[in-house]
């Protein structure tokens, strides 16, 4: 059941200082299974990008960059920063004693619970999973779409009639795409019919058959929404779809790199601020093992 607290259109998930291992296990199977996963390497970077993502969840791994202590202040820094508050945070780790493993638990407010990578790479990711679906990350999405505006190698043209028709994308994913073209072509692009077309992406082509979904009428061209046809091998959708995440990470990156780094030192604990009606107790979520009977 979809929480009224959960975004109609799901979450952005972070992870923030991904080890290999959780890039590798982790990062590109949500990203295979369509969930919009972005990863920031430094902590530096962390705020400044999720401040602008207040609706995100994000897990951090505090194996490495800072020591435990600055990680836990640096995590309880989010409960005093309005901007901030409303990211679910989660924490990874494989080196936390148990010990450790309570400081962060019993004194956080952890929505996303407390990830031990000592456990089997199935079981880590079934419980990242239910984290996700209980906190609505996917929404109503199936699939996650990539902007094309201001990507001109990104295209596709078909011919009908021996007519040439050359498209524009509007956007892209692994099950379909949106894109227009001028007028007059109403006559032999009609909806429900399925058309041979080549989608050109970075310099490689890609012969496939869609189907017009739906069909929109603009002042100056029509928009068209092609969904891949059930006959499109899985080879070229997994192509697509990396394209689609290489490309989001890209332009997160950009973003990353414009924004001014987080310079706080950490082993300092944020001062809460007078203004800000923080309450001293919070709701805690249990380490996720206990996820189990829910």
């Amino acid at each position: 059941m979809e929480s009224r607290e959960n975004p109609v259109f799901g979450r952005k998930i972070f992870f923030l200082n991904p080890s290999l291992k959780i890039q590798n296990t982790i990062v590109n199977r949500l990203r295979q299974e369509e969930y919009e996963v972005y990863t920031i390497a430094d902590y530096r970077d962390g705020k400044p990008v999720l401040s602008e993502n207040e609706t995100a969840i994000c897990f951090v791994n505090i194996d490495g960059q800072l020591t435990f202590k600055q990680w836990f202040n640096y995590l309880k820094s989010f409960q005093t920063d309005f901007t901030l508050k409303g990211i679910v945070l989660g924490v990874i780790s494989m080196d936390a004693k148990s010990v450790d493993r309570e400081q962060f638990i019993l004194k956080l407010n952890l929505a996303a619970g407390f990830i031990n990578l000592n456990e089997s790479g199935v079981q880590i990711y079934s419980n990242i999973r239910k984290i996700l679906e209980i906190n609505g990350a996917k929404g109503r999405r199936q699939y996650v779409r990539l902007d094309c505006y201001g990507l001109d190698y990104v295209t596709a043209n078909c011919i009908i009639s021996n007519r040439l028709i050359d498209f524009v994308l509007d956007d892209i994913s692994s099950a379909g795409f949106a894109a227009h073209c001028s007028k007059g072509f109403e006559s032999v692009l009609q909806k429900g019919i399925a058309y041979n077309l080549t989608l050109h992406i970075a310099r490689k082509d890609y012969l496939i058959k869609a189907v017009i979904y739906l069909i929109k009428e603009n002042e100056s061209n029509n928009t068209y929404v092609f969904m891949f046809d059930e006959s499109t091998p899985g080879t070229v959708k997994e192509e697509i779809r990396t394209f689609v995440f290489k490309v989001l990470q890209e332009k997160m990156n950009t973003l990353l790199n414009a924004q001014i780094k987080d310079m706080y030192d950490y082993s300092i604990e944020a001062k809460i601020s007078e203004q800000k009606n923080i309450p001293e107790e919070y709701s805690v979520f249990q380490e996720i093992g206990d996820l189990e009977e829910l």
